[in-house]
């Protein structure tokens, strides 16, 4: 018969398997949830190996690319590692080589072992990373360069520990470096050779320049000796004359003697100006620049005169005075220069100035020569008032045998054929160390040479 205690005895039955199948029903999904965590382990683990791989692969055809390697060298052990890019380098089967230090050794060019040895030991003492370009020699004879790098770790005490560096395949760019070192010297020596042409044609413009030059300067001074000459002519000519007409006295024969030496200086003069300025030198020397451009304009002064051409000066901040007049302080020569080759380009500038003046219609001529200091420079200008230069011919005005004139016209056959101005550029530019410019001024051209001073 059913009890209590049976109804009791029944509900427990019920909760226990109630409690076996909770039970049950938890270890299944526990097992099923370790299995869920399992695979995705794996799945990572095997997306971690697939990254690693994929990265080794990228790095060893980055090495193949780049033609570079790496090695590490346990130091304890006596070990040796190399990637797979060294073994190509190296020309050797990795299957039997056996790796270490010494083994690295012999597969350097014998000439070049001692070397790399001892850049290494140098680097293990003084624990400082080496970088050095050495040769390999292949099983099949043929030459390689290498750069290696490297650096290591060391123990508290001092003792190396590991060291870890690079190896890469500089043959091709040790080929273009010697190509290309080659090349420069080549170009080197043929820039030697063209500016030594070059000086030897320089050198010969300016031997024809000034020798073109002489022959304006002598006839320069042969005008201003007819002058002088016509005056002694005829006073010998009256000293005979009153000599025979008894009315030469004393006091008469001094005085035509005096005329007769005057003019006779005044030659002198002209022959002293014309051998200042013909005068070659190739060494620069420290010149007062106001007497140097003084001798220029000696040669040229008659014709000035006689062409009623004004030639005033402003010397270092006095007042306008006829150029012959200005005086140099000695405390102004402070130009180094080669003062034959800088009276030849003041000259064919005051020429190019006459010729200007006579070319335009102005009846009164006039030339101001400036000479001042602007900082630690001293500059000369010459300026004119014969209408000016052209926009069309300033663009070209220093150019080589450029010119307006006619052949073996103007100032000189030096000029006439183009060179008087590109030898005064050249000359003081390249020869002096300074500058020439032209400009156009109120009433004509203006030339300004700028030459660096001494210190004082």
């Amino acid at each position: 018969p059913w009890t209590p205690y049976q109804a009791l005895l029944d509900r427990s039955r019920e909760q226990i398997v109630m409690g076996y199948g909770a039970l049950w029903l938890f270890g299944v999904l526990a097992l099923g949830g370790m299995f869920v965590l399992l695979e995705r382990e794996e799945r990572a683990r095997k997306q971690a190996h697939a990254a690693i791989e994929k990265s080794e692969e990228g790095l060893r055809r980055a090495q193949q690319m780049a033609k570079i390697g790496n090695w590490e060298l346990d130091l304890v052990r006596n070990r040796l590692e190399w990637s797979e890019e060294i073994f190509t380098i190296f020309g050797i089967d990795p299957s039997r080589f056996k790796a270490s230090y010494e083994a690295f050794l012999a597969a350097i060019h014998p000439d070049d072992r001692a070397k790399v040895d001892e850049a290494y030991q140098n680097a293990l003492k003084s624990r400082e990373p080496y970088r050095i370009e050495h040769r390999l020699q292949m099983p099949d004879g043929q030459i390689k360069w290498v750069r290696e790098e490297c650096e290591s770790e060391f123990a508290p005490d001092g003792t190396p520990l590991i060291s870890r560096g690079t190896v890469q395949d500089i043959t091709r760019e040790k080929s273009l470096r010697d190509a290309l070192e080659a090349l420069n010297e080549t170009l080197e020596r043929r820039i030697e050779q063209e500016v030594a042409r070059r000086r030897r044609s320089e050198r010969v413009m300016i031997q024809q320049s000034r020798v073109a030059a002489m022959g304006e300067m002598i006839t320069a001074v042969a005008h201003h000796w007819r002058q002088p000459l016509s005056v002694v002519a005829l006073t010998i000519q009256s000293l005979r004359d009153e000599y025979e007409a008894g009315e030469l006295d004393a006091r008469r024969l001094e005085g035509m003697i005096a005329l007769s030496m005057d003019k006779i200086h005044e030659m002198s003069e002209a022959i002293d100006a014309l051998r200042g300025v013909a005068q070659a030198s190739a060494e620069r020397e420290e010149c007062c620049l106001l007497i140097q451009a003084q001798e220029a304009y000696g040669i040229l002064r008659s014709e000035f005169e006689a062409a009623g051409i004004e030639v005033m000066g402003r010397c270092f901040g006095g007042d306008p005075v006829p150029f012959g007049q200005c005086r140099c302080n000695p405390a102004n020569a402070r130009v180094r220069m080669i003062a034959s080759e800088f009276r030849q380009v003041v000259f064919n500038l005051l020429s190019n100035a006459r010729d200007a003046i006579r070319l335009s219609d102005q009846k009164k001529g006039r030339i101001t020569v400036t000479i001042e200091f602007d900082g630690d420079v001293e500059q000369l200008i010459i300026e004119d008032n014969g209408g000016g230069i052209p926009p069309e011919v300033m663009e070209h005005l220093f150019e080589p045998f450029y010119t307006t004139k006619e052949r073996g016209q103007g100032s000189g056959a030096v000029t006439g054929v183009g060179l008087g101005l590109y030898l005064a550029k050249m000359i003081i530019e390249e020869r002096m160390g300074g500058t020439i410019r032209a400009e156009n001024g109120d009433e004509g051209a203006r030339m300004i040479i700028r030459l660096p001073t001494e210190p004082s």
